[in-house]
């Protein structure tokens, strides 16, 4: 990773300040990356197999497999890849770890 040089006169306080932000920003990623968007993809994946309907929020109205069964699919779809690529990413990294290790350096600020 190439670091910056930071000889700009800003002051140190200010610095460590930006820092701790960016750490923060990377953390809320993470935390969305890992428990956020997969625990809404499994809530909207229940909701669809208990209920037989998805919310499409682009035409504000709900959505049967009956009715329209192209964008019931593609809904089901799109959370189920929101369930998943959490867990693609992890057994990437037990097996692929040379690949993954880009990934994590280049999220880790020193």
């Amino acid at each position: 990773m190439e670091h910056k040089d930071e000889t700009d006169g800003t002051p140190e306080w200010a610095k460590r300040m930006f820092k701790s932000l960016r750490k923060a920003r990377w953390r809320l990623l993470v935390f969305m990356f890992f428990i956020g968007v997969p625990a809404f993809g499994a809530y909207r994946l229940v909701e669809a197999f208990v209920t037989g309907q998805v919310w499409h929020e682009r035409s504000d109205r709900w959505i049967s497999y009956s009715s329209d069964p192209g964008r019931f699919l593609l809904e089901v779809v799109i959370w189920t890849a929101a369930v998943i690529a959490p867990v693609l990413f992890l057994i990437a990294r037990t097996k692929y770890p040379q690949w993954t290790q880009r990934v994590i350096d280049h999220m880790q600020l020193r």
